[in-house]
């Protein structure tokens, strides 16, 4: 019998607590070491190598390559007087580097270096560096960088030892991005010839950000130590230029133009900062604004499907505000007369009438709109208004813009004679639309003997001026369109898609296709004229707006060579302008000019389809530029992680008393 003190129940007693005790000791230590990891901080350890890999070419030098993705490799080793980014509204936002940059009125900007950085061999970044760079690499550009062409016309100034002084020709806010050019050792490269800046110091740089480049024995590698970067986690930076993707299960990231079926990797569109256009040559006599407007249209409307869709990212803007659908487009170009530049047959569909000698004007409030040919009615050197009111004034317009008649006030006399030629020159040109707005003035008496004047809309003219002349050239021959581009990976996959769409609206006999493999050959076509279409890849770099376009003529920047001064001055308006009315204004009377002339339409921004391991993809990593997007990865990504233990919050209170709600 077993008593409550007999031997074999202490024996089993003993055995219970002592399994309870192991127990107990187990839980606490998990509750303990999960107690721990509540109250401590996760941070991201400095070690290992972030891999992206490539399949184009990059360079870690500036003014080597202007691409997005190879800017931000310079960035890990050059450092600008500005950096940009987005803020919440996706407006950019430009911020110090290594320069205060400052200005009043965005034409005059004084620049000022902050900071004392300093290159990799001791010597600190001056004053010197930015105006060798300013001045002797990018305005006189003595390199003969074709990009750089475009900034011959700044004015670079040094005032005092400490200062720079940049004037731009004009004001736009665009101009703050000249700042986020890399600046360059002068004392290093003042006298270098170019092979060697391109051979030597591209192997070598000497840099002055946080980065450096480590020797790879593979010729397809790039390494970029980090370790000294602050901010990021990776200490080295690896880009790979692989043909193949296999044997990459190392790879963290991976920029392809192409879609790629693996779950391990997550997709991410990062939207460069090139642009896509499609440019019309203005001079072209086998084109006319309503055939652009179709070809430019029909291209839109049926462009973004198939794999174009992960190569191009179009927000709508105003460039798309009087496209069409491109419907019709056939009938348009088989019955295209080049001379008869505003469609005459279009407006005989519309029972247009040709314009009279004598035009009378009776009523109130009333439009009337007639054609005028040339060829045909060249005996007629003037065209007389007769209407019965006594107070008259009369303005010629054109659509858009107001030409050189003054308004003029008749007060007895009831007929208005208005020249068509003047010293033997037309006033009237074809390929514009004139207006003739004429106002009635009503006098009347108050009560107190006072007179007013008050004026309101009588009639307007409308006169559409074309040249009708029979063809000068064969069918088959002369008229096909010629489309030019340059033949690179990404223009073929666009230009492979156009010939589709035109294949489907049964235009494709009338265009022949032209790809240059080397860059100077199409540049040159774009100069010679001899082309009708041109797809031209543009990369803007980080700037505000793309009007300064129109300001130039030259073929390697605006193969349209369409200039337009007062179009650039509303688009620049329209981008610097806070005022949401005011914003309207001008983006309506820059449509109005736009659609008339129609000599350019943007296809959208160059897309790079980046893939990156799920494991560490994040929602930091959803940007819309690549450039930050890859800034975002590189101070983000956390490769190796470790524990930091905050004794102030594991011997808190407050922080037991929200470990133990948790359960």
């Amino acid at each position: 019998m077993i008593t409550p003190w007999s031997h074999t129940f202490k024996k089993k007693l003993r055995y219970f607590l002592m399994v309870c005790t192991v127990v107990w000791s187990i839980l606490t230590m998990f509750v303990a070491y999960d107690y721990i990891l509540f109250s401590s901080t996760v941070i991201g350890s400095k070690w290992w190598t972030f891999v992206e890999w490539v399949v184009w070419s990059v360079s870690v030098v500036p003014y080597l390559d202007f691409s997005t993705q190879s800017r931000f490799y310079q960035s890990l080793l050059f450092q600008s007087c500005l950096d940009y980014r987005f803020d919440s509204s996706w407006s950019i936002e430009f911020v110090s580097s290594l320069c205060d940059v400052r200005t009043t009125n965005n034409t005059t900007f004084t620049v000022r270096l902050t900071g004392n950085a300093q290159r990799a061999d001791g010597k600190p970044v001056s004053i010197t560096d930015l105006f060798f760079t300013y001045n002797t690499i990018i305005k006189q550009n003595k390199r003969e960088i074709p990009q750089l062409d475009v900034f011959s016309n700044i004015t670079i100034t040094q005032p005092d030892e400490e200062t720079l002084l940049v004037e731009f020709p004009r004001a736009s806010r665009d101009n703050y991005s000249f700042f986020l050019n890399f600046i360059l050792p002068a004392h290093i490269l003042t006298d270098a010839p170019w092979e060697w800046y391109a051979d030597s110091f591209a192997k070598n740089p000497l840099w002055s950000a946080c980065g450096t480049v480590e020797r790879s024995l593979d010729p397809k590698s790039l390494i970029v130590n980090t370790t000294t970067c602050k901010n990021t986690f990776a200490s080295f930076y690896q880009v790979k230029l692989l043909a193949s993707e296999h044997s990459t299960e190392y790879v963290d990231m991976k920029a392809i133009e192409k879609p790629l079926d693996d779950d391990r990797f997550t997709l991410h569109h990062a939207i460069t900062n090139t642009n896509m256009w499609l440019f019309f040559n203005t001079k072209s006599k086998k084109l006319s604004p309503r055939i652009q407007r179709a070809l430019g249209g029909l291209i839109v409307s049926h462009l973004y499907t198939g794999n174009v869709q992960y190569l191009l990212h179009r927000n709508h803007l105003w460039l798309d505000a009087f496209l069409s659908q491109g419907d019709g487009i056939r009938d348009f170009i088989v019955s295209f007369n080049p001379n008869a530049d505003l469609e005459q047959r279009d407006l005989e569909l519309l029972d247009v009438q040709p314009l009279p000698s004598v035009v009378p004007l009776i009523g109130d409030s009333v439009r009337v709109v007639y054609q005028y040919d040339f060829a045909r009615m060249s005996g007629m050197q003037s065209i007389r208004l007769d209407f019965r009111e006594q107070r008259i004034r009369y303005t010629w317009y054109r659509l858009s813009w107001p030409m050189f008649l003054q308004p003029i006030t008749f007060r007895s006399n009831q007929q208005v004679i208005i020249p068509l030629y003047r010293n033997g020159e037309r006033i009237l040109q074809p390929w514009r639309s004139f207006v003739d707005i004429v106002w009635l003035y009503d006098t009347f008496e108050t009560s107190r003997n006072r007179f007013v004047t008050r004026e309101r809309s009588l009639w307007r003219i409308d006169i559409y001026a074309f040249d009708t002349q029979p063809p000068r050239w064969s069918w088959m021959v002369d008229r096909l369109y010629t489309f030019v581009y340059l033949s690179n990976p990404l223009s073929q996959a666009i230009v492979a898609r156009i010939k589709d769409i035109f294949v489907q609206a049964n235009i494709d006999e009338f265009f022949s296709f032209v790809g240059y493999e080397n860059g100077d050959e199409y540049v040159a076509a774009l100069w010679s004229w001899t082309y009708d279409l041109a797809l031209r890849m543009l990369d803007l770099g980080a700037k505000a707006d793309f009007s300064s376009i129109f300001l130039t003529d030259e073929a390697s920047i605006n193969p349209s060579r369409y200039v337009n001064e007062r179009l650039v001055f509303l688009l620049q308006n329209y981008t610097n302008e806070t005022d949401i009315t005011k914003q309207k204004s001008f983006l309506s009377d820059a449509n109005i000019i736009y659609a008339n002339d129609l000599p350019v339409v943007f296809l959208g921004n160059v897309v790079h389809p980046v893939y990156l391991r799920t494991s560490l993809a994040s929602r930091y990593f959803r940007v819309r530029d690549e450039y930050v997007f890859r800034r975002s990865v590189f101070d983000s990504i956390r490769l190796v992680t470790r524990l930091r233990p905050d004794l102030d919050a594991m011997f808190s209170v407050e922080t037991m008393k929200r470990y133990a709600a948790q359960f």
